[in-house]
């Protein structure tokens, strides 16, 4: 069984990102990732690193669980998946857009 979060599945999970050309940062916590979107603020003229994700990795039903982050910097379970690769893309999907990247 393979531990997380460790230095592999970090990344695959960049690697993933940088296909899209979204520019990433994954960010190591216990028990998983915290996917950031690295995008250019007008507003604050500068780049900055929007928290677009969160996964973790559930030993005990061998699922990935996927979250979100609300307005008032709160994470909410939106869903588990057996891989991580479907955990992925679904922060890319068109249907949970406004969860996972507001500001794309």
């Amino acid at each position: 069984m393979i531990k997380h979060p460790n230095e592999f599945t970090q990344h695959q999970i960049e690697k993933f990102f940088r296909g899209t050309g979204l520019d990433v940062e994954v960010n190591a916590i216990h028990g998983g990732y915290v996917v950031f979107f690295r995008l250019f603020s007008a507003i604050e003229a500068c780049d900055v690193s929007d928290p677009a994700g969160r996964l973790i990795f559930d030993a005990s039903s061998d699922f990935w669980k996927l979250y979100w982050m609300s307005g008032r910097s709160q994470w909410h379970i939106h869903e588990s998946y057996p891989r991580l690769n479907q955990a992925l893309a679904e922060m890319l999907s068109d249907h949970a857009a406004h969860l996972f990247h507001k500001v794309l």
